[in-house]
């Protein structure tokens, strides 16, 4: 299981992980929106689940793909756990 240190803004979409599992927790300051696709969404978009400033969420999926993630606005921390 690796973890990491990821510094998301708001400007453009992050790639986060292609790991089936994993878990991801929002050090802040700012909301976090993730979302999975195939592609890199445009940074225009902002649809996407939002992970407040000390929440967490974990994933499991039987098909890995990429998931993204943006700040709503400024800038956030994210630590993430594959495997």
């Amino acid at each position: 299981m690796a973890t990491t240190s990821i510094n998301i803004v708001s400007t453009a979409w992050t790639p986060i992980s292609v790991a089936p599992a994993g878990f991801m927790e929002n050090q802040g300051p700012s909301t976090v929106k993730f979302r999975t696709a195939a592609a890199l969404p445009a940074a225009s978009d902002n649809m996407g689940h939002a992970l407040g400033f000390e929440k967490h969420v974990g994933w499991s999926r039987a098909t890995a793909e990429t998931i993204y993630a943006k700040t709503v606005s400024g800038s956030a921390t994210l630590i993430v756990t594959e495997g």
